[in-house]
């Protein structure tokens, strides 16, 4: 049988992810929990709150819900919001490899983008010196590396954007993920 000391140690093990304020209210409010009880209800309570896994994902999936719908998440806190919904995902012992995999194609997506906004860019210098070369030769020459240099900005301009899109697009994901994890194991 786990302990009082046992559980909350388990407890902010899975917790160790929520933003600060978010971790010691929820931990502040176990540790009350089991202090009300006393000591010869802690079996009782243990039994209550059931499996800490399951308390802690029930915690967190709390404060997702708490941040999304708060709506002030649209500047700096959505990367808070990426983090809890993170811990969320990282809590449910089934999403592990598939986060795996997850991480492994945005990783690799995220390469395969740096690798192309870094050739375009090496595109957009070498095409304007390359222009600036020959302008003291032919003028058709200088406007066709500067013609080229103009397109490897827009594909540069255009490719900033797209990984841009698809950043947001993960993250959002990853959110709606979790909730939709969360929505399927309270129902379970």
């Amino acid at each position: 049988m786990m302990t009082r000391k046992e559980y909350l140690a388990k407890l902010r093990r899975y917790l160790k992810r929520l933003p600060q304020a978010d971790y010691q209210e929820a931990m502040d409010y176990f540790e009350e929990y089991f202090d009300e009880a006393g000591p010869e209800q802690e079996a009782q309570v243990i039994a209550e709150l059931g499996n800490p896994r399951e308390a802690a994902n029930d915690i967190i999936q709390n404060v997702l819900d708490k941040h999304l719908l708060d709506g002030a998440y649209p500047n700096r806190s959505g990367v808070k919001i990426l983090w809890i919904a993170l811990a969320a995902l990282l809590v449910s012992p089934i999403m592990i490899p598939f986060i795996m995999v997850l991480c492994a194609f945005v990783v690799s997506l995220f390469l395969f983008g740096l690798a192309g906004i870094f050739g375009l860019l090496v595109g957009v210098v070498l095409s304007f010196a390359e222009a600036v070369i020959f302008a003291k030769g032919s003028m058709a020459a200088m406007m066709m590396a500067l013609g080229l240099a103009l397109l490897c900005l827009a594909g540069l301009l255009l490719a900033l954007l797209v990984v841009w899109l698809l950043v947001k697009l993960v993250i959002w994901s990853l959110v709606a993920l979790a909730r939709w994890i969360s929505k399927r194991g309270k129902k379970a």
